[in-house]
């Protein structure tokens, strides 16, 4: 029988596919590339599986789709809106692991780890292969 750490990473690396690595050290946003809807409905399909309550989970974790899209078209003004960014400190989120979510299907609830949100070059990929 698996324990809930193989199901839960046999879960993500079915969504994601066998080219990254998945690992309890890995993000969700940066190493494994959910962001918006994909990362929600990834959320969506764990909490179904455990019976976890993830109803307090935000928008500190994600961007919602609009904004990925807006951040594309900004790509090219990007010597621009990255020094606005930094300065309003929009575009921060916060990390979310795949330990952390391997906490909550334990615990059987949701409980936001404490750490700071992050811009996106202040973080390190980790688990490509």
């Amino acid at each position: 029988m698996l324990t809930s750490e193989e199901r839960l990473i046999a879960i993500i690396q079915n969504r994601v596919g066998r080219h990254l690595r998945v690992s309890p050290q890995s993000s969700i946003a940066m190493d494994l590339g959910l962001d918006g809807s994909d990362a929600y409905e990834l959320i969506a399909e764990i909490s179904k599986e455990f019976n976890v309550d993830f109803s307090d989970i935000d928008s500190q974790y994600f961007n919602d789709d609009f904004t990925l899209s807006a951040g594309f078209a900004f790509l090219v003004l990007s010597p621009v809106v990255w020094p606005m960014m930094f300065l309003l400190g929009k575009g921060k989120k916060k990390e979310l692991f795949v330990s952390d979510l391997l906490d909550a299907v334990d615990r059987g609830y949701w409980l936001a780890p404490d750490r700071p949100a992050l811009f996106p070059w202040q973080r390190k990929r980790i688990s490509y292969k």
